[in-house]
């Protein structure tokens, strides 16, 4: 029963599709839907430990060695063998043992704020920001519409009096990505004033990532003591020999990989920066850009960048901490196969000195 479940449930994830007048494949994140396996794996697991333990074999080796220490038929208790069970898959286990990610950081980012700080955000930061502390979480006044993205009235008047703006990129354009794939928004509408050139009145303070991808972004009401931002474009002296001179558009009889290393500025070593792409294409994720942080001949941090377009046009963003003791950067471009053009119009890079 359980091989006969896991069987159906990995072809379910596999082949399902989540339509067919547009074919899209069922997995898109496939971590996320492949949480969907592990209780078929774990039971297929201790039935196979439970089978091998059973085995003539096991039995009759651990028969003779009872025998030879003059222990016949002595059993250990069942929480010795728990036990050393645990124990034994900690020892082998490839992942982090003590790594709870950026919960620690969130946590105490949140206690350094006065109590009573004004936070605009949404109702999915929300929802992590009491997941890594609600003790903190509570000391504060959330101010966390579902959606935020586009341009509103109300979210702009709330943004107004809070002194911090936070948000998870990949949750706040939950939405809008689900619209895109139903084909619903050819073209971004206004985005809000905090996400379209939100330098004019927030400053950047912090980045936290999930694994290769920046996802939690922390910014603060800029002041009059805050330090102008590093604004740099495709034509700076920086980015020239990198990018083409836009407009510009990408076509498949063209290579579908760019593959070239660039020296990172002094001016954006040791900072956080808001990386902006204006484009547009008939692909909802036409492309990824991999930039690979080096120190010496090192690979030192690895970040995966994947904009959602819009077929008329539009902008994305994203948010990352560019380190210190970074020289050169690897930057690869790779176009999914069926991409059939993507027209660029826009590039910009925001840094900010944020926290340490």
């Amino acid at each position: 029963v359980v091989v006969v479940w896991f069987a159906g449930m990995y072809v379910a994830y596999s082949c399902a599709p989540q339509d067919i007048a547009t074919w899209r494949p069922l997995i898109r994140d496939a971590d996320r839907f492949l949480c969907g396996l592990v209780v078929p794996f774990v039971l297929l697991s201790i039935a196979g430990l439970w089978a091998f333990a059973s085995s003539r074999w096991v039995t009759t080796t651990y028969a003779r060695i009872l025998q030879k220490i003059g222990r016949p038929g002595a059993h250990p208790p069942a929480w010795a063998v728990g036990v050393a069970a645990v124990v034994a898959l900690w020892s082998v286990t490839s992942r982090g043992r003590f790594d709870l990610g950026f919960v620690p950081e969130f946590s105490a980012y949140m206690r350094a704020l006065p109590a009573g700080t004004k936070v605009f955000t949404h109702e999915g930061m929300r929802a992590v920001a009491f997941l890594c502390d609600s003790e903190a979480a509570r000391k504060l006044k959330l101010f966390a519409p579902n959606h935020i993205l586009q341009r509103d009235e109300q979210n702009e008047a709330d943004a107004a009096q809070c002194e911090e703006f936070w948000y998870a990129r990949k949750l706040m354009w939950m939405s809008t990505h689900k619209q895109l794939e139903s084909g619903v928004m050819p073209k971004q509408p206004p985005l809000a004033s905090f996400f379209d050139v939100p330098e004019r009145e927030w400053s950047m303070k912090r980045v936290l990532a999930r694994s290769n991808t920046p996802d939690l972004v922390f910014y603060r009401r800029r002041n009059a003591t805050s330090p102008l931002p590093v604004i740099m474009t495709a034509s700076s002296p920086d980015f020239i020999k990198v990018f083409p001179i836009l407009p510009a558009q990408w076509t498949p009889h063209q290579k579908m990989l760019m593959h070239t290393n660039w020296t990172v500025p002094v001016a954006l070593r040791g900072n956080v920066a808001r990386i902006e792409i204006e484009a547009a294409s008939k692909q909802i994720e036409p492309f990824t850009l991999r930039l690979r942080f080096m120190r010496g001949r090192s690979p030192y941090n690895e970040i995966l960048l994947k904009p959602y377009l819009h077929e008329q046009g539009g902008k994305d963003f994203f948010a990352l901490s560019i380190p210190t003791d970074t020289e050169k950067c690897e930057l690869q471009l790779r176009f999914a196969p069926q991409t059939k053009s993507v027209n660029f119009t826009g590039f910009r890079v925001v840094a900010e000195a944020g926290e340490k």
